[in-house]
C-alpha cells in the first residue's frame, strides 16, 4: 500500500501556527486617548466585516499617534480581508519599517507573497523572520514547508531539526520532519518521528497511521499490526487500519480475524473494493475449516 495522499495533503496544507488577526492586545505601548479611540473604533468596523471603514479608521489612528504600530499593521490586515493584497503587502511593509520585529507582520508578509504565489519573495519574508526572531519555532516550521514545496528536503530538515528542539512537544512537527525524513528515502527516522508525534498527540490518529504503513512497508508485520491495534484504539472504524489487520491476520491464515477486520474495512467506500475481494477469500477457507462441531451428526 502506498503512502496515504490525504495524510501528505494535510500536512502541506497545515496552518502556520500563528494566528493573524486584530485585537485591543495589540496595542502594547501607550498611545494618544484619540488614536486609541480610533483603533477601538476599527477594531468594531473589523469585526463587523466592514474591512474599508476600519483600514479608514486604523490609518487614522496612525496619523494620530504614530507610536500605535498595531494600527498600521491592522490596516494592512483590512486590506488583506477586503481583496487588496497590493495594499496589504504595502501596510505590513510599512509595519516592518516602523517594528522590524513585529511578529504578525512577518507572518503576515511571508503568508501574503506564498499564497500569492510570489515563492522568491516569500523564501525571503521567512528568512528573515528567522534571523529576527531564531528562537520562534512556528517561523522555522513555515520556513520549513515552503522548502519542501520546493522540494529542498535538506533545508527544510535543517529548520525542522532546531524546530523540534525548541518546542519538544509540538506533534506538528516531528510529523513534519516524518514526512521529510520520508521524501529522503529514510524510512527508519520517518517512523521515529511518527511515533513521537503519535505519543504526543493520541487523539490524532493521522500519525499513528503512518506508522502502522511504514512498518508494514518495512516488513515489520507484528510491529505493524501492534500499531494499527492502537489506531483502532483511537478510531474503531479506522477502514485502512483494518486492512493491515486483515491483511496480518491472512498471511497467518487466521481467517476468521481476517474477515472479521475486512468486513469493517468494507464498511468505507475507500477500501470497500480491496476488502471485498478478501473477504471472499477469508469466508472460502473459514467455511472449508474442519471443526469438531462441522463433523458432529446434526440433529433431525
Amino acid at each position: 500500500m502506498k503512502i496515504h495522499a490525504t495524510f501528505i495533503t494535510g500536512v502541506l496544507a497545515a496552518a502556520t501556527v500563528l494566528a493573524l488577526d486584530v485585537s485591543a492586545q495589540d496595542q502594547k505601548v501607550t498611545v494618544s486617548p484619540e488614536s486609541g479611540a480610533s483603533y477601538k473604533k476599527g477594531l468594531e468596523s473589523f469585526n463587523a466585516g466592514s474591512y474599508a471603514t476600519a483600514d479608514s479608521l486604523f490609518r487614522h489612528a496612525y496619523e494620530l499617534d504614530e507610536r500605535n504600530v498595531a494600527a498600521l499593521f491592522a490596516s494592512g490586515l483590512a486590506r488583506d480581508k477586503a481583496g487588496d493584497t497590493a495594499g496589504a503587502i504595502s501596510q505590513y511593509r510599512a509595519t516592518l519599517r516602523a517594528d522590524s520585529m513585529h511578529v504578525k507582520a512577518l507572518t503576515a508578509l511571508a503568508r501574503t507573497y506564498q499564497d500569492t504565489g510570489r515563492t522568491d519573495e516569500a523564501l525571503e519574508a521567512y528568512s528573515t523572520a528567522v534571523r529576527r526572531h531564531p528562537d520562534t519555532a512556528s517561523f522555522r516550521y513555515s520556513l520549513a514547508r515552503l522548502f519542501i514545496k520546493m522540494e529542498r528536503y535538506g533545508e527544510a530538515i535543517g529548520q525542522l531539526d532546531v524546530s523540534v528542539k525548541l518546542e519538544p512537544r509540538n506533534a506538528a512537527y516531528f510529523e513534519m520532519r516524518g514526512y521529510v525524513n520520508l521524501q529522503q528515502g529514510k524510512p527508519d527516522p520517518a517512523i521515529e518521528d511518527y511515533r513521537r508525534a503519535a505519543a504526543l498527540s493520541p487523539g490524532d490518529t493521522k500519525a499513528a497511521y503512518m506508522v502502522a504503513q511504514l512498518l508494514v512497508q518495512s516488513g515489520k508485520t507484528d510491529e505493524a499490526a501492534e500499531a494499527a491495534r492502537a489506531v483502532l484504539a483511537g478510531n474503531p472504524s479506522h477502514a485502512r487500519a483494518h486492512v493491515i489487520l486483515g491483511d496480518y491476520y491472512r498471511g497467518k491464515e487466521e481467517w476468521g480475524k481476517a474477515l472479521e477486520h475486512y468486513s469493517k474495512a468494507a464498511l468505507d467506500l475507500e477500501t470497500r473494493t480491496y476488502a471485498e475481494y478478501y473477504i471472499d477469500v477469508a469466508r472460502s477457507h473459514v467455511d472449508n475449516i474442519v471443526t469438531p462441531e462441522s463433523t458432529a451428526p446434526r440433529k433431525p
